[in-house]
Parts: C-alpha cells; structure tokens; sequence
C-alpha cells in the first residue's frame, strides 16, 4: 500500500478497504475522505438522538456507521460501533459504549485529516471511468434489497466519485429515493442505470 501512495494509518486495514473498491485506489481514497466529512461527527448525531428519545435514528445512525467502517476497513471503529449499535438496540446505557466509540473514532479522524490522504491529488481530478464504480454498485444493490440504511451513506460515497453530468443526475436522483426510505423506487432506478451500459 504504501508503494501506491497510501500511508500507513494506524487503526485501518487498508488492504481491506482497497479489495472492497475493486483495487481501485482513486476511489478508495475518495471514499476515505468522505468517510472523514460524513461520520466525524457521528457520536454527536447520536448523542442528540438519543437526548431527544430517538433510539431509532440513534440506532440508525450506528448501524451506518458501523457498515461504513467495515467498508474502509477500519476495525477497531466498526467493533465499537457494532457494540454501541447493540446497546441502543437492547435499550441499555449506551454512555460506555459511546466512550468506547468516541477513541478510535476520533483519533482515525485525526490521523486521516493530517495525512495527504485527506487531500485530493491531482491525479484525482480526471474523469473516473464509470466502470470503476461497479464493485461499489454492487455493494449499494445489495443494501437497498436488504432496505439498508448505509445505502445513503454509499450513495454519497459514489456520488462524490462521479465526474460525468449526466451520470452523476441519475445517481443524484437515486440518492433523494434513499433519503426518503424509497428503497424500491431506488433500487428500480439502480437498475435502470445498469441495464443502460451492460458492461455495468
């Protein structure tokens, strides 16, 4: 890895996290970025839901969270996140395990935003082949049969790796079905969106 311009980042498999994108390294490290801007502040999320009652979307938000480490490979965070997870779901204090969360978390954050990885390369910045992006089309079909709430964390994901106008609107589009727990409608889409390029 380190040969492909990833550092070494304590608390992260990256050869893990790179098999998950098909080998691809640009949108690996797309998505590790992404990781950085969308669950940083996680634990806050779910503080706040669960101040408010909402053990649903707290439990939500660590299920996300949870998928989403496992997809990067960051271990020790989807472990914690897994057992933060359980105790919402079982309706215990979940204060330990959040403090459990927030040290692996924080400091994969920390150690993510101070390397070059949080950075986009020039070599980033050209178009991204749209065939790129089918081992994480694979991943969001499964998650919208499964009406898995990750999807929209992974729609975001793939988003944020698509260059070309058009395809990006189709994405967008499927994104909104998500945000609105329209999983049939998105993964109709989805589907659409392959059946249109049967390289996909």
């Amino acid at each position: 890895m380190q040969g492909q311009d990833i550092p070494v980042v304590p608390g992260l498999d990256t050869e893990s996290g790179l098999a998950r994108c098909g080998g691809n390294l640009v949108v690996y490290r797309k998505i590790l970025r992404k990781f950085c801007e969308t669950q940083a502040d996680s634990p806050r999320r779910i503080r706040e839901a669960l101040a408010a009652g909402d053990r649903t979307t707290a439990e939500r938000e660590a299920h996300t969270l949870k998928g989403v480490a496992g997809n990067i490979g960051a271990d020790s965070v989807q472990v914690a996140a897994t057992a933060l997870e359980v105790c919402i779901k079982q309706d215990t204090d979940p204060n330990r395990a959040l403090a459990a969360l927030d040290r692996p978390l924080g400091a994969l954050i920390e150690t993510l935003s101070s390397e070059k990885i949080s950075q986009e390369p020039a070599n980033d910045r050209g178009p991204l082949p749209p065939s790129d992006l089918i081992p994480l089309l694979d991943r969001l079909q499964v998650l919208l049969e499964e009406n898995d709430a990750e999807a929209g964390d992974l729609v975001a994901q793939i988003e944020s790796s698509v260059t070309d106008d058009q395809l990006g609107s189709r994405i967008q589009a499927i994104s909104g079905y998500i945000d609105d727990f329209e999983f049939d409608d998105a993964q109709q889409l989805l589907k659409e969106l392959r059946d249109s390029n049967k390289s996909w």
